[in-house]
């Protein structure tokens, strides 16, 4: 069966719908390092009855390493490697701050140690640090052996991390991969050219693949 990701899985949405559709001869990888969300993910997962759920307790980054690792008290799906406090509006992080060291540990790692394929699908929603996780997994994009990369796209925290809404892509697209746009209503995702600057008024998710792949996956 078909292996999939969730980086940054929060309160597990994302992997309970993934699980759902890859069935139970497939298998969902959770990362999500937050103790705030971890009771909740783990409880969606047992509700749901999902033995094909692994849930990683660590965040993914480009190496195994010591993290600074800050928890947002205004937005539970805000935790972050940059400290919430620094991004309007956020008043409670500001009134409570909190953070934690942890060890950070890499998607292909995790994968060694679990004795698992390359995943058909990687979804990484890490506030800014999506760079970081793709590094992380390059065995995976080299070649594009993983068909279908989603990543947000938050310009506030791709710059705290050091990056940008282009430098994400310009790494993607040094593996082989194009940039798509995705549409709530499920309709074939559209080309972006690689010269075409990708801005939006809110956070977006983009779809990382290649003409073929999709031609020959999507409905």
């Amino acid at each position: 069966g078909d292996v999939v990701v969730d980086v940054g899985a929060n309160i597990g949405f994302f992997t309970v719908l993934m699980a759902a559709l890859t069935g139970p001869n497939g298998r969902v990888i959770s990362f999500e390092p937050g103790a705030d969300n971890l009771d909740r993910l783990r409880n969606n997962i047992a509700l749901n009855n999902f033995s094909h759920v692994s849930v990683v307790d660590r965040p993914a980054s480009d190496a195994q390493k010591t993290v600074k690792f800050y928890i947002n008290a205004d937005d539970s799906g805000g935790n972050a490697m940059w400290d919430p406090r620094e991004f309007p509006g956020n008043v409670k992080s500001v009134a409570a701050p909190m953070s934690v060291s942890l060890e950070a540990t890499t998607i292909v790692h995790e994968f060694e140690r679990l004795d698992l394929p390359a995943p058909k699908l990687i979804k990484i929603d890490t506030e800014g640090a999506e760079v970081q996780v793709l590094q992380g997994c390059r065995k995976f994009l080299e070649g594009c052996l993983t068909p279908f990369v989603i990543a947000e796209m938050h310009p506030f925290a791709l710059e705290k991390m050091g990056s940008s809404a282009k430098e994400l892509r310009k790494v993607m697209h040094a593996f082989g991969y194009e940039t798509f746009g995705l549409y709530f209503d499920g309709s074939l995702p559209r080309l972006i050219p690689r010269q075409t600057r990708v801005s939006a008024p809110f956070i977006i998710n983009v779809l990382f693949t290649t003409p073929e792949y999709l031609g020959g996956f999507w409905p």
